[in-house]
């Protein structure tokens, strides 16, 4: 019986070229997102240590691939190779949560993991956030400032932040959970536009 493989990453990427791509998350990729969210690493941060199951998957997943949420998601592609998840979200369409982290007109949020364990520590985090940033927010949904807000003590995600051009604004505190907000702003952006959400 013939076994496939899955593609691996060449050991020796140029970062600055790194071949990623951004689609849209469907429910064939629940089963992956499920092993992922599972992933201890990714459980730590991202799920606060709660194992999930598959039904959490459906419940939080499926009405954003469905338009029903205003939060769009995608997989995270890496050299051919499913790495992660990644989201965006206008934070003006989550009032309580824009209040807390004091956010302004035109601010656009992203959450993300790479999920697959084989593909960190390779240095394509930051040029892949650089990437969907560039061309998922500032240029598709022409946003203002980009944020994530990471655990304070998340600091491999920090600092992949910064790396992809973020910068520390503020630490809040956001339903008994710290928030370490991380902003990026649009360099061609000078004034602010009120027509943004």
């Amino acid at each position: 019986m013939e076994v496939q493989m899955k593609p691996q990453m060449k050991p020796q990427m140029q970062l600055q070229n790194l071949d990623c791509e951004f689609r849209p998350l469907t429910e064939e990729d629940f089963p992956q997102l499920l092993t992922w969210l599972n992933e201890p690493l990714v459980n730590q941060w991202y799920c606060s240590n709660r194992l999930r199951t598959m039904e959490y998957v459906y419940e939080k997943y499926a009405p954003r691939i469905r338009g029903l949420q205003p939060t769009d998601c995608f997989v995270a592609v890496i050299e051919g190779v499913d790495a992660g998840l990644i989201q965006r979200y206008w934070v003006a369409d989550y009032p309580d949560y824009g209040e807390s982290i004091g956010a302004e007109p035109g601010w656009m949020g992203i959450d993300y993991f790479i999920g697959e364990p084989s593909l960190r520590g390779r240095g394509c985090g930051a040029p892949l956030l650089r990437r969907f940033v560039d061309d998922m927010v500032f240029h598709q949904r022409q946003a203002l400032s980009c944020v994530s807000s990471p655990h304070p003590n998340n600091l491999r995600s920090i600092r992949t932040l910064e790396r992809a051009g973020f910068s520390h604004l503020r630490t809040v505190d956001v339903d008994g959970e710290l928030e370490y907000v991380m902003i990026r702003k649009r360099k061609d952006v000078s004034d602010r536009s009120t027509s943004l959400p």
